[in-house]
């Protein structure tokens, strides 16, 4: 409900009754009560609208009781007319009535609830419904005609004109009719009523013509005036150049300006810190545009920034960025308002107030004179001491007047918002960086321009961002109350926009990477860090969310806006909120430090994947390869300038790009070359171990005993829990492992090879694959022409309407791209209605793409940031692989694996654009515990391994024939091939995090590989080599967002397996209730986001708490019964 019309709390009309209050209502109750019961059935109708479904419950339910609210008072009011009849309740009932008729006539005409009634007559449903009910839906949609549903724009409106003239008519001829009780007078009045309305529909034909002449004129005067004010802007930017001339000028006599100041420092023992340095001086001429111009004016620097982005998924991980500092145009540092700024002041205000003593209030004051600007300027500290005292309010009462957003905007050059999304709140703003007007970066857009993005607009964009920032953040300290419009919503504009525009900066490094955008990023940065450390330690904020916990409001926030307190306190915490001066100097120097090594950790990994090359010419170095692999060597050897390379003859260049590495790995022949291609020049063991320190560091400063306990704050498990499942699934899976490894050795030396004795890792993929084929008659390259990169995207399309009720559709051209590969989508709900987007980059381009596949969110759904101020912004997000690109004529033709992966990253979009959260703090993937949100990824890859579904994706690309029976049970069941060894090695990731998390001490006895080797002896069959450096390249932990966290993939998969089985209970094979049971899915885990907590989200979907049961049961590692 929306907030009561103030005084109506006691008004009948809008007590709850079953018996109407017939001896209480006045006529007094009418205009306020029925305003106040219409806004709320406004806004249960938007919500009906926003939430509906073609189902009874969704649809006919909720629209029963809209109708049946309003009949019910209106019905009273009506009789109390109709039998005690009243002037006073006449003339209220004539001045509501209009309100009435206008919502039932919007009710009657939303198109939303039409389309609605029309699917459900359209449905496999239909039948199932009782005549009542089937009389329901064809009376609305035939009524919803009879209101004009059908008609448009100019002639709905005339048909609502006249349906309001007519029902008031109609009304004033029953009261007439009534009281004179003749059907003859009645028929004359009605023939005078429509006499008068052909008149009145002349007049307003006239009126109309008269009208659009009149705007002729106004776009007329409109276009003079623009012409006019480009001609005022032009002549304004003249006199900024002149301006910035006599700036120059001013600068000059700083120099002799700071000898002035330290002599009088000298004489007069006033403290230095209280005088503005010469820095100071430069920046305050800098950030005043009118100086000079004016009697007064304020210098107030300070900027620093916020925001925060999510990267995740296998081969990534997700970033975590954060804040910076910014510098003002004028080069010197700017910092928030301490004792020692300083205020210009114009000239005629040196006399000292009277009774104010010099020493202490008002130092010796200091004239500079400035002849160009015919100007003198007295420059005196002004201290919160003075301020408080009243000195300055006393002496100069409009000097420290606080500064409208319009006096801020009347300072700018140029009012270009920075905002990414159109917002109609104005903030102050600094002067913007100059050269940034045509900065795409600031520019405002719901797509990014990924395509317009260069490096040259990295800097000075995200300083002008930042410096935006800044001031808004200054604002909302300023004015903040603890309330949602003034602290929630102002500080959900100010993370969200920084979060979009470094999302896009930092996508484009990920999938472009170029060495002049890696150094853009790298040096603004600390910048962004700093900012967001200032944004995390603002105490202001953070007292402010802890008042609305503590009011007496509490109660009313729903759930989600409860989580968002609760969830901002712990961030504040965890940002250093309670460290003091110097320990949280020295937190924030961690802070950045840690960003700077992560960034370098990345970096590493991709260019010494970037360096490893590998040509072949010999045709027997690449035997065993299968064709669309040496077509991808022979195309990647073309790039590199090999113009006359062919798949047939060579040559062949292997790189350590997936698709290239794991093809050698599983089938080259050649053992020296697997062992090439498994080594490389690779080595950040000092960078991992400076990420250790600090992190331990920071666990200290803020209280905890290791980084892992700060990790788990987040979190949905403990470190106890998390090391209890690990420890359980291993056990689990370690006498699996065994068999696995004994079953290669037996097969390999079955085959007569002399490694067969002492195989080495780079022999384990090989023969994997070799026994997989013997034993399951599967080989994966054969089924490539079966997982054509089309048919499987049609495939999961096609599921997720089942599932989830969604169309998807191409929408290519709609939003700009940053390669060609990539290709763009539109979700559509049942109506047709668009509720999400999303960009998809399927393929490997090792020269400038990171490895792995990730997705991440563009822009999150936001009711705060709607863009058109009744709606939420709708979501959008990227998705990316690194597959096989097609070679040739052919498409991409994809292994099983890749298919999986396709599966996985959509799993994760799903969930951020489905999302029904409007709050956008908690929409979607925000705030989502990590350990939670692989739920929908790898609930998704269960369906690879469905009958219906595999068939649907796996269709041959040339015949169109689908993927053979036999072949699918051998898929089936070869899911569960080598599933120990695989599970062994998950668990020996995610307990290698947690030791170095909880136990590694820098600069201690045993080293990072120590560490690795111990884990390894009760995870990994094979002992790793004595030069194993794993670690090295182990991305999510020290690059990603994964440290103390990587048991979560582990974590997921209990509850993606358990979500899994939950269809599997319903009936595969039972259309009905797989759709039943998708639904629900939708409902909870991917409608409900980030606002409610993982754990209550997931027995809300399951009606219990997880098991494992259901994962280790799909991997082979736990018998059960048949009958189950």
């Amino acid at each position: 409900m929306s907030t009561p019309v103030e005084g109506t709390e006691n008004n009948p009309l809008l007590k709850e009754f079953y018996f109407p209050p017939f001896d209480s209502i006045k006529p007094d109750h009418v205009r306020s009560g029925i305003r106040a019961l219409l806004k709320q059935l406004e806004c249960e109708l938007e919500e009906l609208e926003r939430t509906v479904e073609p189902t009874w419950p969704k649809l006919v339910e909720p629209l029963e009781r809209i109708v049946d609210r309003l009949a019910v008072v209106w019905g009273a009011i009506s009789h109390l007319k109709s039998v005690k009849d009243d002037p006073e309740l006449r003339s209220a009932i004539e001045e509501v009535q209009p309100e009435k008729v206008a919502f039932k006539l919007k009710l009657g005409q939303s198109n939303v609830i039409y389309n609605a009634f029309k699917a459900i007559k359209e449905s496999s449903d239909w039948d199932t419904l009782s005549g009542a009910q089937k009389r329901i839906v064809e009376l609305q949609i035939k009524d919803a005609a009879l209101k004009g549903i059908a008609l448009e724009d100019e002639k709905r409106e005339q048909f609502n004109n006249i349906e309001q003239t007519t029902l008031c008519r109609h009304s004033l001829i029953k009261v007439l009719c009534h009281t004179h009780h003749s059907d003859d007078f009645f028929a004359r009045m009605t023939g005078i009523i429509r006499e008068e309305l052909g008149t009145t529909r002349r007049e307003f034909t006239t009126e109309v013509v008269a009208l659009r002449e009149d705007i002729g004129v106004l776009r007329w005067d409109i276009t003079t005036e623009v012409v006019a004010l480009r001609d005022e802007i032009g002549v304004l930017r003249r006199d900024l150049g002149e301006l910035h001339t006599e700036v120059a000028a001013l600068r000059g006599d700083v120099a002799g300006f700071r000898g002035s100041v330290r002599g009088s420092v000298g004489e007069t023992g006033v403290p230095r810190d209280w005088w503005a340095t010469a820095a100071g001086i430069d920046e305050l001429f800098y950030s005043v545009p009118e100086l000079g111009r004016k009697g007064v004016e304020v210098g107030m620097a300070g900027a620093e920034d916020a925001g925060e982005g999510r990267d995740d998924r296998r081969g990534s991980g997700r970033d975590k960025g954060a804040g910076g500092r910014d510098r003002g145009a004028g080069g010197g540092d700017q910092g928030e308002m301490k004792d020692d700024d300083v205020v210009f002041v114009s000239e005629g205000a040196t006399k000292v107030p009277k009774g104010k003593k010099r020493a202490n209030d008002v130092p010796e004051l200091m004239v500079g004179k400035r002849s160009k600007l015919r100007s003198q300027y007295i420059i005196f500290p002004y201290t919160v001491e003075a301020k408080r005292r009243g000195f300055v309010d006393e002496t100069f009462p409009n000097l420290f007047r606080e500064s409208t957003r319009s006096d801020r905007r009347r300072s700018m050059i140029g009012s270009n918002p920075l905002s990414p999304i159109s917002s109609s709140t104005a903030t102050r703003m600094a002067t913007p960086v100059e050269g940034t007007e045509s900065n795409p970066l600031l520019k405002e857009f719901y797509f990014p321009p990924f395509d317009s993005i260069k490096p040259d607009h990295v800097r000075p964009g995200i300083r002008a961002l930042l410096q935006q920032l800044e001031c808004e953040l200054e604002e909302l300290e300023r004015t903040v109350e603890p309330t949602w419009p003034k602290l929630v919503e102002p500080l959900e504009r100010i993370v969200d926009r920084l979060a979009v525009v470094w999302g896009a900066i930092s996508h484009l490094k990920s999938v472009k990477d170029d060495p002049e955008l890696r150094s853009a990023i790298e040096e603004v940065q600390p910048e962004k860090v700093a900012f967001k450390l200032k944004l995390g330690q603002s105490n202001v904020i953070y007292n402010a969310f802890k008042a609305i916990k503590e009011s007496s409001d509490w109660d009313t926030l729903s759930g989600a806006q409860k989580r968002i307190v609760e969830l901002q306190i712990k961030d504040a915490a965890l940002k250093g909120i309670a460290l003091e001066d110097e320990k949280r100097e020295q937190f924030n120097n961690i802070e950045q430090e840690l960003a700077k090594l992560s960034k370098k950790f990345e970096e590493n990994v991709l260019d010494a994947t970037k360096k490893f090359e590998k040509l072949i010419t010999h045709k027997k170095d690449v035997e065993g390869l299968p064709a669309t692999a040496l077509g991808l060597a022979a195309q990647t050897a073309v790039s590199k300038g090999h113009e006359n390379a062919t798949a047939e003859n060579g040559p062949w260049m292997i790189t350590l790009d997936a698709p290239s590495f794991m093809a050698v790995m599983q089938h080259a022949k050649n053992r020296t070359l697997r062992d090439r291609a498994s080594s490389g020049d690779l080595d950040n063991t000092a960078i991992i171990d400076q990420i250790l320190k600090l992190r331990l560091e920071k666990a200290k400063l803020l209280g905890y005993n290791n980084y892992a306990e700060v990790s788990m704050a987040t979190k949905m498990a403990t470190i106890e829990k998390a090391e209890e499942l690990l420890e359980k699934l291993r056990s689990a899976s370690w006498n699996p492992a065994v068999q696995d490894m004994e079953d290669l050795r037996y097969f390999s030396k079955s085959q007569g090879v002399p490694e067969a004795d002492n195989l080495s890792h780079w022999d384990i993929s090989f023969w994997s694959e070799r026994l997989r084929e013997s034993k399951y008659e599967i080989n994966e390259e054969e089924l490539r022409p079966y997982f054509s990169f089309p048919k499987v995207m049609d495939g999961l399309f096609s599921l997720a309407n089942k599932l989830f009720g969604i169309n998807i559709e191409p929408a290519d051209g709609l939003a700009p791209v940053w390669n060609s590969d990539v290709q763009f989508y539109r979700v559509n709900d049942f109506s047709g209605s668009p509720i999400a987007f999303f960009y998809f980059d399927p393929y490997s381009r090792p020269s400038e793409k990171r490895g792995g596949a990730w997705m991440n969110e563009v822009v999150g759904r936001s009711r705060v940031l709607s863009q058109d101020g009744s709606s939420a912004r709708l979501p959008v997000a990227h998705m990316v692989c690194n597959q096989m690109p097609p070679v040739g004529d052919k498409p991409s033709l994809m292994t099983f694996r890749e298919v999986e992966t396709i599966f996985h990253e959509f799993g994760h979009a799903l969930q951020h654009m489905l999302t029904k959260q409007d709050e956008g703090l908690v929409a979607g993937i925000r705030n989502v515990e990590w350990d939670a949100v692989e739920l929908p990824s790898q609930f998704m890859e269960n369906w690879c391994y469905h009958r219906d579904t595999l068939m649907s994706i796996g269709k041959h690309y040339e015949t169109g024939e689908s993927i053979p029976d036999d072949v699918y049970k051998k898929l089936l069941a070869a899911r569960t091939f080598r599933a120990g060894s695989l599970s062994l090695r998950q668990i020996r990731f995610a307990t290698l995090d947690l030791e170095l998390h909880t136990k590694y001490v820098p600069g201690g006895s045993e080293t990072i590989y120590d560490f690795d080797r111990r884990v390894s002896k009760r995870t990994q069959i094979l002992p790793p080599l004595p030069e194993d450096k794993f670690l090295c390249g182990f991305s999510h932990i020290f690059a990603g967002g994964y440290a103390a966290g990587y048991y979560s993939y582990k974590w997921a998969e209990v509850l993606s397996a358990d979500a899994f089985s939950a269809f599997e209970d319903a009936g595969l094979d039972d259309d009905k209730a797989v759709k039943e049971t998708g639904h629900r899915f939708r409902e909870t885990v991917l409608a409900l986001g980030g606002g409610k907590a993982p754990l209550e989200v997931f027995v809300e979907f399951r009606g219990r708490e997880p098991s494992p049961e259901p994962l280790l049961r799909h991997n082979g590692l736990l018998q059960v019964a048949a009958s189950q």
